[in-house]
C-alpha cells in the first residue's frame, strides 16, 4: 500500500481560535498547500466562537472554491462566523453533543461608540446590516429556507438535530 497515493492521502485544518486575519492566512496557506498537491479531500475540524466578519467571509470563499472535497466537522461549537465557515464546506457534520449559534453581526466591544461621528455610527450600522444580509443568504441557499426565516431571528442557538432539519448540516457523527 502507498500512503503517498492520491487514494490515501487527508489533510487536516483545524479552526480552533477567534475568527481572524491569522486565521485567514493560516487557511490560505493551507489550502494553497493542497491545491499544489492535487487538491485531495480535505476535513475543517471546528471549534471556534467566530469572530471579524470580513477574514469570515474571506475564508468561506476559499474553502467554497476550493477544487477537491471539503467536509467541515463541528466538534462542539460553531459559532457565528463559524457557521458561515461551515456553510462553504461541500459535506457539513456535526458530532451530536455539539452546538451552531447564528446572530445578527455586532459591533467589536474594542470599538469605542463614543469616539465615532455620526456619519461613522450611520456606516457602521449599515456595514452591519449588509453583513447580516449576506449571512442570510448563505444560509438560506445551504438550508433551502427563505432569508426571512433568519432574518427575523436576531439570535438561534441550534443542537445537532436541529441542525439537521434545518438542513444547516448533512450529517449528525456519534463518535
Amino acid at each position: 500500500m502507498n500512503l503517498n497515493s492520491k487514494n490515501y492521502l487527508l489533510s487536516l485544518l483545524s479552526l480552533s481560535n477567534k475568527i481572524d486575519k491569522r486565521m485567514y492566512e493560516m487557511v490560505e496557506l493551507f489550502l494553497e498547500k493542497n491545491k499544489n498537491n492535487n487538491s485531495p479531500p480535505i476535513t475543517i475540524f471546528i471549534n471556534s466562537p467566530g469572530g471579524d466578519h470580513y477574514y469570515t467571509m474571506k475564508i468561506f470563499e476559499s474553502i467554497a472554491e476550493y477544487p477537491g472535497q471539503t467536509t467541515g466537522y463541528v466538534l462542539k461549537y460553531a459559532f457565528s462566523g463559524a457557521v458561515t465557515i461551515l456553510q462553504a464546506c461541500k459535506i457539513r457534520t456535526m458530532h451530536y453533543c455539539s452546538q451552531l449559534r447564528i446572530h445578527k453581526p455586532r459591533i467589536s466591544p474594542n470599538i469605542k461608540i463614543n469616539n465615532l461621528t455620526n456619519k461613522e455610527i450611520k456606516e457602521l450600522e449599515e456595514n452591519l446590516k449588509n453583513a447580516w444580509e449576506e449571512i442570510c443568504l448563505i444560509l438560506s441557499q445551504r438550508s433551502q429556507k427563505k432569508t426571512s426565516f433568519f432574518e427575523s431571528r436576531s439570535s438561534l442557538t441550534l443542537d445537532a438535530y436541529q441542525a439537521l432539519k434545518l438542513k444547516l448540516i448533512d450529517e449528525i457523527i456519534f463518535y
